[in-house]
């Protein structure tokens, strides 16, 4: 999936090191847990399910990241603040959103572990705006749901030789310019974050 573009190039970038395992290690989770505190890794990427699971199964896993980034679903407070209670009080958690249309990631928030409910996905990355809009494209005041639409020059041009479905999602706004609507239900609380509050349609993940 498109952040392993990060994972990959950005490592190289720094001088550091990728560590590659086979899908029957991926899977299982206490030799995870074992390579990882041996190796001394000190970053990992995510999806937010896999992340849960971790918690849960193998939760000793953690005590050695510097920093962990997550994504691709909602994130619990339960799972953070169990992160945070788990890692060092240097180590960071990441929770990252960001549709691959919009590559890499768009919005992001840093986790504290005092959260109640709902994580947020936090604030736009740079060279990146996100607007509310309401089903007739109007802005939507801070505090009211509405969809999740996001501008920059990370946007993708479209879906290739898929039309029906690029004028579904891509749109010229006669305010904002080009957007991508996300189909996802956002708000901007009253702290000035972004908080998921679901799908608009009836996407779901299968796993």
């Amino acid at each position: 999936f498109d952040p392993s573009i990060l994972d990959i190039y950005g490592t190289f970038a720094h001088g550091g090191t990728l560590h590659l395992l086979t899908q029957d290690e991926m899977q299982d989770f206490k030799f995870v847990s074992k390579y990882v505190r041996n190796e001394y890794l000190h970053q990992a990427t995510m999806p937010t399910a896999v992340f849960n699971q971790l918690v849960d199964q193998v939760p000793e896993i953690f005590e050695v990241f510097e920093s962990v980034y997550i994504g691709g679903e909602a994130a619990t407070s339960r799972h953070c603040q169990r992160f945070k209670s788990l890692a060092k009080p240097s180590s960071v958690l990441i929770n990252n959103y960001g549709p691959t249309e919009v590559t890499i990631y768009s919005v992001w928030y840093e986790v504290q572990g005092n959260e109640d409910g709902d994580v947020p996905i936090g604030l736009p990355v740079h060279n990146i705006k996100a607007y509310i809009l309401d089903k007739d494209g109007a802005l939507v005041p801070p505090g009211l749901e509405g969809e999740l639409c996001l501008s920059g020059p990370q946007l993708a041009d479209g879906y290739l030789n898929r039309p029906e479905l690029h004028n579904v999602y891509f749109h010229e706004h006669p305010e904002i310019g080009s957007i991508y609507k996300t189909g996802d239900r956002a708000v901007w609380e009253k702290d000035g974050l972004l908080r998921f509050k679901g799908r608009s349609d009836d996407q779901v993940k299968i796993r």
